[in-house]
């Protein structure tokens, strides 16, 4: 599955690449990229293994927050 969210909290690129590597550790997470100019997180994850409900409890730990799913 491949899920689109923008996200709120990122000032920087270095706050994108951070958000990317902490969200593509994620066990069931094949991939994850951001992009700091669209605030969007794309997630390329098994829904099992990472809900989205983990997706975003690791998007909030790494200190930012979840606005909206992006309309894609």
């Amino acid at each position: 599955m491949k899920k689109t969210w923008i996200i709120g909290g990122m000032s920087c690129d270095g706050c994108a690449n951070r958000l990317a590597r902490v969200v593509g550790k994620l066990e069931g997470v094949d991939a994850a990229a951001v992009s700091f100019a669209d605030k969007a997180l794309t997630v390329e994850y098994d829904p099992v293994a990472a809900p989205d409900s983990r997706i975003r409890e690791r998007v909030e730990e790494a200190g930012y927050f979840v606005l909206r799913e992006a309309d894609l």
